[in-house]
């Protein structure tokens, strides 16, 4: 089984396993060094361990998130700007994406007031985002109880390649902190940017985004320009990409 310095991303839950093993069949053996989920903390990379699975858990965490909540874009902010603008909008920091890019989460009256408070922290643009829920803020405590206990309820094993865990942005390898990883990202900050330096200083040069869109690629690509990122969202992509991952072993 060959080895790459490379990290999967994936940005929807239906199950990473199901892309790895067309690159299977498709361009060889491969063991990436690095894997990590950006909407469900990590519960994709996860399960590509042989003995996990979360069946209707994560379902339930984003069935809790409905309702009337929101999330908003702040284009050309840092995190302290975001920071101040969310203590001011009672709302919470979702997601760090990219360098000038962050994501506030709340209450919809409490989101809109964000998006109209952004020009004065020195916020270029902010925009309202097509989402179902508030995710990743204190709004998702019922579902962080709920994920607690059905956590408790699959059976584990450690990870044997690098799993980030996207709430604190670096690699967990131990049991109880993975369980308690995926509990806190349901409330907790999406690190992503952490998540990406942190690849990226564990030699992980090449990433391969599994999904629709091509979103992660170009987050990446503002985090770190050096990398190589590659959208896999249909076979021909998909095709495409495991012909670049046997021209890297060649």
């Amino acid at each position: 089984m060959q080895s790459l310095d490379t990290a999967f991303v994936r940005k929807q839950f239906p199950p990473l396993a199901n892309g790895w093993a067309f690159f299977e069949n498709a361009g060889g053996s491969y063991v990436p060094q690095s894997v990590i989920d950006r909407v469900h903390g990590y519960m994709s990379d996860l399960q590509l361990q042989p003995s996990w699975t979360f069946g209707p858990s994560a379902d339930a965490v984003a069935r809790i998130a409905e309702g009337k909540r929101l999330m908003a874009a702040m284009i050309g902010a840092d995190e302290n700007s975001a920071r101040a603008l969310a203590a001011d909008a009672d709302v919470d920091l979702a997601n760090i994406n990219s360098p000038g890019q962050i994501v506030l989460s709340g209450e919809r009256a409490k989101i809109e007031m964000a998006v109209a408070l952004a020009k004065e922290h020195g916020i270029r643009r902010a925009t309202m985002l097509n989402v179902a829920g508030a995710y990743h803020s204190r709004l998702m405590e019922s579902a962080y109880q709920k994920l607690s206990e059905a956590l408790l309820e699959i059976e584990m094993q450690p990870p044997s390649f690098a799993v980030f865990s996207n709430v604190t942005g670096k690699a967990v390898s131990t049991l109880p902190e993975i369980r308690r990883t995926l509990q806190d990202q349901v409330t907790g900050t999406v690190r992503w940017v952490d998540c990406v330096e942190g690849m990226v200083g564990r030699g992980c040069d090449f990433f391969i985004e599994l999904g629709p869109g091509g979103v992660l690629a170009g987050l990446l690509k503002r985090t770190n320009k050096d990398v190589e990122a590659i959208s896999v969202s249909d076979v021909e992509s998909a095709r495409n990409c495991a012909e670049r991952l046997r021209s890297l072993q060649s």
